[in-house]
C-alpha cells in the first residue's frame, strides 16, 4: 500500500479527499452556524473537511473534524459542551448524536479510526425546516455504484455532489462478522481490492475496511447496533479519485 494510500486509510481516508486542512478563516461561511466550527477546534478538533451536502432530502454543512484522542473522551466533551441528550454510544467503533437550538438542528457522528487514540467526527448543521425535510430515510441505502448488504434498512445518507463524496449508515438485522463476511465478498466481486493485497483489506479500526476501484475509494466500517443480532454498517465513498 502507498504511503498516500495507508495516510488515508489512517485518518478515514482524510475524509476522501487528501485535501489541505481548512483553517478558522473559512468558519465564516457558516454565519450563525460558525460558533458550533470553533467550539470542535476548542475542543481539540482540527477541520479537515467543509461541504454543502443534502441529508436524506434535505439541504445542510457538513463539517469533519479529527481529534488525536480516544472515541470515548471526544463523545463526553462533545456532549457536554453541545449539551446532547443521550448522545448515542456504547464504547464501540460509532456514536452518534442529535441536537436542537435556536431554530438550528446538530447531528454528530462520531467514528474511531485506530485503537490508538484517532476519531473522525462529521458534524451535520441545518435548519429545523430542512431537518424535518431529511427525517425521512433515505431510499437507498448505500451509492449506487456499491453493493448493498442484503435486507439492510438505510438510516442516513449524505452527499456532496461536487468532491464526489457521501457517507451512508444502515442497519442489518445480522451479527457483524457475518455482515463483513458478505460485504467482503460482494465489495470483491464488484472488482473492488483491499488497499493492503498482502493482508486483505486495510483495517485501521476494529470492523473497518478500505477497498480501492480505479480511482475511487471507499471505507466500510461494520459495528454492533444498541440492538442484539444487529448490525450497523457506516460507508464513506469518494468517487472521485483521491487527489
Amino acid at each position: 500500500m502507498t504511503r498516500k494510500c495507508a495516510c488515508l486509510a489512517a485518518i478515514l481516508a482524510a475524509i476522501m479527499t487528501g485535501a489541505v486542512v481548512c483553517q478558522g478563516r473559512v468558519f465564516f461561511t457558516w454565519g450563525a452556524a460558525a460558533q458550533s466550527l470553533r467550539t470542535l477546534e476548542a475542543l481539540g478538533g482540527t477541520l479537515a473537511y467543509q461541504a454543502s451536502v443534502t441529508v436524506n432530502a434535505g439541504k445542510g454543512k457538513l463539517a469533519v473534524f479529527a481529534f488525536r484522542r480516544p472515541i470515548g473522551e471526544v463523545v463526553a466533551d462533545v456532549t457536554r459542551a453541545f449539551a446532547i441528550p443521550g448522545f448515542a454510544y456504547g464504547g464501540g467503533s460509532l456514536g452518534y448524536g442529535l441536537v436542537s437550538t435556536n431554530g438550528r438542528a446538530l447531528r454528530f457522528v462520531a467514528i474511531r479510526v485506530e485503537a490508538q487514540a484517532q476519531t473522525i467526527v462529521f458534524l451535520v448543521d441545518q435548519s429545523d425546516e430542512e431537518r424535518r425535510r431529511s427525517a425521512a430515510p433515505p431510499v437507498e441505502a448505500l451509492p449506487a455504484a456499491l453493493p448493498a448488504y442484503p435486507g439492510s434498512e438505510p438510516v442516513f445518507y449524505a452527499s456532496d455532489e461536487n468532491a464526489g463524496m457521501s457517507l451512508a449508515i444502515s442497519r442489518a438485522r445480522s451479527e457483524p462478522a457475518q455482515v463483513r463476511r458478505a460485504m467482503d465478498s460482494a465489495m470483491e466481486s464488484g472488482d473492488w481490492r483491499p488497499a493492503h493485497p498482502a493482508t486483505g483489506a486495510a483495517m485501521p479500526g476494529p470492523g473497518m475496511r478500505v477497498y480501492l476501484k480505479q480511482q475511487e475509494i471507499c471505507c466500510v466500517l461494520v459495528d454492533a447496533s444498541e440492538k442484539d443480532g444487529e448490525s450497523r454498517i457506516t460507508v464513506l465513498h469518494k468517487q472521485r479519485g483521491m487527489k
